[in-house]
């Protein structure tokens, strides 16, 4: 990059944070793809919720790149904190289930919080972390419309709701898994059109995910790498293969 190029700004959504040394294959995941990110030379901002869990987690490691809790109660600065604070304390873990398994603290501070919407609308990608925070997507464009978008699924809940349909057994068992599917059909499906690429694991994920209109990449991960990451895990120590990172750079796809 020359002096006269302006580094690529990245936000990362999560719904936990990026870690120096993770503890879990996710969070090994994740760690991963955001290293990826600031190999590349990008500016890397995560974004998380402030939950208890995140904030012990970022307590007991340092974070892999720049981290911000959002939904934490911040007093004495107008109508909208005051509000906000509200929301924390009343509805901690509620999901908002008309968009994405996200507290609403975490969705009130996307919206209203001036530096957040700031953030996004610089960001040449908004890089989603779960298929559940890709449901997000519609809501990023309403605050940055420009934005290139794509979400990493870690896993594929079609899959598994559809593997909970298969073992129901009777007419009144299936009643709930298939309520549960339609119903993630019908918000990835309305994520979709705002959603530039969809990152799975596996051809078989792939086709599980395009049954909800998504565009759809694989991101291939090497068998000794796989490795790699499993024994990392086991040490709990992140992953130090420059190959494997850029694999998994995020490109900024139309």
């Amino acid at each position: 990059m020359t002096t006269h190029e302006t580094a690529r700004r990245v936000v990362v959504l999560s719904p936990v944070p990026a870690l120096e040394s993770p503890t879990h294959a996710g969070g090994l995941l994740l760690t991963r793809i955001v290293r990826a990110h600031l190999s590349s030379g990008a500016h890397v901002t995560v974004l998380v919720p402030s939950t208890n869990a995140t904030i012990e987690a970022l307590h007991g490691t340092a974070p892999a790149a720049p981290t911000h809790l959002l939904g934490r109660p911040r007093d004495h600065r107008g109508l909208h904190r005051l509000a906000l604070t509200v929301v924390h304390r009343a509805l901690p873990v509620l999901p908002s289930r008309g968009l994405a398994e996200a507290p609403w603290h975490f969705l009130a501070d996307l919206l209203i919080d001036r530096s957040v919407r700031r953030s996004l609308r610089a960001a040449d990608l908004v890089d989603l972390q779960w298929e559940e925070y890709g449901r997000l997507t519609p809501l990023i464009r309403k605050v940055a419309p420009n934005v290139a978008t794509t979400c990493m699924f870690h896993d594929v809940n079609e899959q598994k709701l559809t593997r909970s349909i298969d073992t129901a057994g009777d007419r009144v068992g299936t009643r709930a898994p298939l309520a549960n599917r339609a119903r993630n059909r019908r918000l990835l499906r309305r994520a979709a059109p705002a959603l530039d690429r969809a990152f799975v694991l596996s051809e078989k994920d792939r086709v599980f995910a395009r049954r909800s209109h998504l565009r759809v990449a694989i991101r291939h991960r090497p068998t000794a790498a796989r490795r790699r990451l499993h024994a990392a895990l086991r040490r709990r120590l992140p992953p130090a293969d420059h190959r494997l990172r850029r694999r998994t750079a995020t490109p900024r796809e139309p």
